[in-house]
């Protein structure tokens, strides 16, 4: 369970690439498809236990920014583990703290922050842009993975994301470890679903 509380918590800092608000999707155009009813089913890998998890879109509305979109795990920890983004112009941030999570456009090497009261709290970095990447029931020719190391959990995060398909895979470190450890836990996609934006 407490992967999945991290997954929960860790999908926000990784999720969603997408397109402007009110323009037609092409999924296959994209990091993360954004549309109802699109959804990703997860393995979960904690030292020797392995659970579930699936996330699912299940609502959008539009605001003056652009498109936001909410997306909800099953199972489900707390009310707190629902993600909402906002895209505007191919990038996607987090509603609520608005930092960019994710866009189309990003380079190796580009990295930014997220500070609260003068301290920075989050940095995320672009580690990997362009190559192949495949597991069970994916491929794709062109992915992109985003380092993000939260400094109040002394976490860091590598999420995956396939152009078409979105995150197909995190890996989760204690951010005080040796770079070269092994992944406290492991979430690989297992099966997805994806269409146009509604």
């Amino acid at each position: 369970m407490k992967t999945i509380v991290r997954f929960s918590a860790c999908i926000a800092l990784a999720l969603f690439f997408g397109v402007c608000g009110a323009q037609t999707q092409d999924p296959t155009t994209t990091y993360y498809p954004l549309a109802v009813g699109n959804s990703w089913k997860y393995e979960v890998h904690e030292g020797k236990k392995k659970s579930f998890v699936a996330w699912r879109v299940t609502k959008r509305t539009q605001s003056k920014n652009g498109a936001v979109f909410q997306v909800w795990p099953t199972p489900m920890e707390s009310d707190d583990d629902a993600l909402t983004v906002i895209v505007n112009k191919d990038r996607i941030r987090e509603l609520a703290s608005g930092i960019l999570l994710v866009g189309n456009d990003l380079k190796i090497g580009e990295h930014w922050e997220m500070s609260v009261e003068g301290r920075v709290v989050r940095r995320l970095r672009v580690v990997t842009t362009g190559g192949a990447c495949n597991g069970t029931g994916y491929a794709s020719q062109d992915c992109i993975t985003i380092a993000d190391t939260d400094e109040r959990l002394h976490l860091l995060t590598l999420t995956c994301y396939a152009k078409g398909i979105g995150p197909v895979w995190f890996k989760y470190y204690d951010s005080r470890k040796s770079a070269a450890s092994q992944p406290d836990s492991t979430v690989e996609i297992i099966s997805y679903r994806v269409k146009t934006d509604d």
